[in-house]
C-alpha cells in the first residue's frame, strides 16, 4: 500500500527507473548497471528515503539523477541533481582530452573555447593532435577577429611581410613554406579573412 502520494510524480519515476536498472534482470538496461555491479544502496530501496534525500539535495523537475563517479553505485555520496549537459559530461564513452594538465570532454573544451564540439571531433578525424588544436584555439580565443582563425605563430610584423610577398606576386606556396603555415592561411590574410586589420 502506497502512503506517499507521490506515485504519478517525475520523481518517483526516477525512483523506480533507477531501482529497476539496479535490480531487475529482466530490465532491459539492466546489462549497463546492476549487469555490471552498480548498485542501489539499502536506504534507498525506500521511496521516502530517496525523496528526502532528493528534495534536501537541489532536486527540481528540470534535472536528472546522476552519479559523480559512473562506475559507482546509486547512494547519496555518488548522487547528485545534474542538466543534460552535465550528464552528457559524464558519459562513459566520453573521449577525455588533457590539455596543459586540465582534463575535459570534447564538449567542455567547445565551450571554453568558444567553438561548437564538431570542430574538435573533425580535428581528431583529420589526424590531428586534439590537445594541440584546443590549445592553440585557447591561444587565439581573445586575439582579435582577423586573427582568431591563427594561433598565435605569426606576429604581426610577419604578416605584414607576408602581404608585401603576395602583393609583390610571390607565390603562396612559398610564402607558406616560408612563415611555416598552410597556403590556405596565406590564401586567407591575401583575402582579408584573416588579419585584415593589418
Amino acid at each position: 500500500m502506497v502512503q506517499h502520494g507521490k506515485c504519478y510524480e517525475r520523481i518517483y519515476f526516477i525512483w523506480g527507473s533507477m531501482k529497476a536498472r539496479c535490480t531487475n534482470k529482466n530490465n532491459k538496461i539492466f546489462p549497463r548497471y546492476g549487469g555490471r555491479g552498480i548498485l542501489l544502496c539499502n536506504e534507498w530501496h525506500s521511496f521516502v528515503l530517496f525523496y528526502e534525500w532528493a528534495i534536501n539535495n537541489g532536486y527540481s523537475d528540470k534535472l536528472s539523477i546522476e552519479r559523480k563517479d559512473v562506475n559507482g553505485n546509486y547512494e547519496p555520496e555518488n548522487c547528485m541533481w545534474a542538466t543534460c549537459k552535465q550528464q552528457q559530461n559524464n558519459r562513459r564513452n566520453n573521449h577525455r582530452i588533457t590539455v596543459n594538465g586540465e582534463t575535459r570532454t570534447a564538449s567542455g573544451w567547445a565551450t571554453l573555447c568558444g567553438i561548437h564540439q564538431s570542430a574538435i571531433n573533425q580535428a581528431i578525424k583529420g589526424g590531428n593532435d586534439a590537445g594541440t588544436y584546443i590549445a592553440n584555439k585557447l591561444l587565439t580565443k581573445d586575439l582579435p577577429k582577423g586573427a582568431k582563425n591563427k594561433p598565435a605563430k605569426l606576429s604581426t610584423k610577419e604578416v605584414a611581410e607576408i602581404k608585401h610577398d603576395i602583393a609583390s606576386g610571390e607565390l603562396h606556396r612559398e610564402i607558406a613554406k616560408r612563415y611555416g603555415i598552410t597556403k590556405s592561411h596565406v590564401s586567407q590574410i591575401a583575402t582579408g579573412r584573416l588579419w585584415k586589420q593589418i
